[in-house]
């Protein structure tokens, strides 16, 4: 059988030791079963306890700067007023610097204004690094009101030197419960009391250190807090007139209530609220680490900064354009347009005015073939290579190109004889061209055709060498 503190739901029967049979029962015996009588008397119907929901956060301050300006001193739940920083207590790195020395505080900060309902179970947490342990009964978190002395707060060494202890008015809440002091120096902690509510103005009341339970007890003197005339305050233990002790030295991360009591196993589940790119959005659920997850220009649930393209990221993004093929306007960069509605954006586009989605650059110069109005480069076609032509040049000029030798220039370069009047010629993938023209224009075209020759006769007779 199973032990009592075990708890299963209604429609899990336990066989001895022969395991766990799930049924689709109601509950015991209200459903018809193929199991015999001595079966049946094996099982155990057992009430299952739900999970007990996260209580209600009826206030958190993380002190982290988002693109709002001055976001730092409100509470993300908006039941609070502005924080206010008084004495020299600042807020830096997405911590509250509250300073202080003996009992006397000089830096502490509040938030008054409170708007939300009836505060009376609850759990004040608050990730606290102590930075000098000497100090005396300052708090890391008090929930206090603003007239008249009513106060519960996580205290640190109000009674006991090096401590922590549940801090209330008169101390009608409070108990001497921590039997180790406090050790960590510049070391954030999680520190946490919960107040559950046990009927007739009793309350259970427990102090956790990191989900660690350091002590529980029951108190007589149920308290409340309402309205505008509560506040929370850190650094000092509580506010009453002009009455105002206790300090603390050191840094507070972040502090929360939850409208309702919580062990210190789910307190210490706990994920510190951290915002590393003042987004607004928590690390832990932040889509787009390093950029605002709120801008988001073609609404696909992902944040531009880490959207692949604009559009439908399945689509892709062929071109790289940062157009997903679903917008794409053209091949190429978008913002350049496609004057000619071919496809190809004016920025790589070989005809900008002249629609050919193909590209088609039958001499490569980069031009397409449907807006060149010279396809063939200049070249003047010859016809077959004429020796005779060739016999009869009177004088001829070498060219040497830097990257090449004599040799290779004797074989591949002939001039035209000095007589005759014309441009030099040069066979490239047989054609003829204007050899100057070619050079000037920058093409890293190679010369495939072999030799070329200029000789008498007009430029039909120039023949192609292939």
């Amino acid at each position: 059988m199973l032990s009592n503190d075990l708890r299963l739901p209604r429609n899990v029967l336990t066989l001895g030791l022969l395991g766990t049979l799930t049924m689709n029962l109601a509950g015991c015996g209200e459903e018809e079963s193929t199991f015999s009588d001595d079966q049946m008397r094996s099982f155990e119907c057992v009430e299952v306890l739900p999970a007990q929901p996260t209580p209600e956060l009826l206030g958190q301050w993380t002190f982290e700067t988002t693109e709002e300006p001055g976001s730092e001193l409100f509470d993300s739940t908006g039941r609070w007023g502005q924080l206010y920083l008084m004495g020299n207590a600042t807020i830096s790195n997405g911590q509250l610097h509250v300073h202080g020395s003996g009992t006397t505080s000089s830096g502490w900060a509040y938030a008054p204004g409170y708007s939300g309902d009836l505060i009376r179970e609850k759990t004040l947490v608050s990730w606290v690094a102590l930075d000098n342990l000497n100090v005396r009964a300052g708090s890391a978190m008090t929930i206090d009101n603003i007239s008249g002395d009513n106060f519960d707060a996580i205290n640190y060494a109000e009674y006991q030197a090096y401590r922590w202890v549940p801090g209330s008015t008169l101390a009608k809440r409070s108990r001497n419960v921590m039997t180790q002091n406090e050790t960590a120096i510049g070391q954030v902690v999680q520190m946490a009391i919960s107040y559950r509510d046990l009927g007739q103005g009793n309350v259970e009341i427990t102090l956790c250190r990191d989900g660690v339970q350091l002590g529980q007890y029951k108190s007589g003197s149920m308290a409340q807090w309402t309205g505008a005339n509560a506040e929370v305050i850190f650094g000092k233990r509580h506010t009453d007139g002009n009455y105002q002790p206790g300090a603390l030295e050191g840094r507070i991360e972040e502090a929360r209530i939850y409208g309702g009591a919580m062990t210190c196993a789910e307190v210490g589940g706990l994920v510190q609220w951290h915002d590393s790119d003042h987004d607004g959005v928590s690390d832990d659920e932040d889509v787009c680490d390093g950029f605002d997850d709120h801008i988001d220009a073609d609404q696909d649930g992902i944040p531009d900064g880490c959207d692949v393209c604009t559009g439908d990221d399945t689509s892709g993004d062929d071109d790289h354009d940062g157009v997903c093929n679903n917008q794409d306007l053209c091949l190429g960069d978008d913002l350049s347009g496609d004057l000619d509605s071919d496809g190809v954006c004016d920025s790589i586009d070989n005809c900008v005015s002249v629609a050919n989605p193909d590209q088609a650059d039958a001499n490569q110069d980069g031009k397409g073939d449907a807006c060149d109005d010279d396809d063939d480069d200049g070249a003047v076609p010859g016809g077959a290579f004429d020796r005779d032509i060739a016999a009869r040049e009177q004088s001829r000029r070498f060219y040497q190109p830097k990257d090449k030798t004599r040799e290779w220039a004797e074989n591949n370069y002939y001039r035209r004889p000095i007589a005759e009047q014309g441009p030099d010629l040069i066979a490239v993938n047989g054609f003829w061209r204007d050899y100057a023209a070619h050079v000037a224009s920058g093409t890293s075209e190679p010369f495939l055709s072999g030799n070329f020759i200029h000789a008498a006769g007009s430029f039909a007779e120039m023949a192609c060498a292939l």
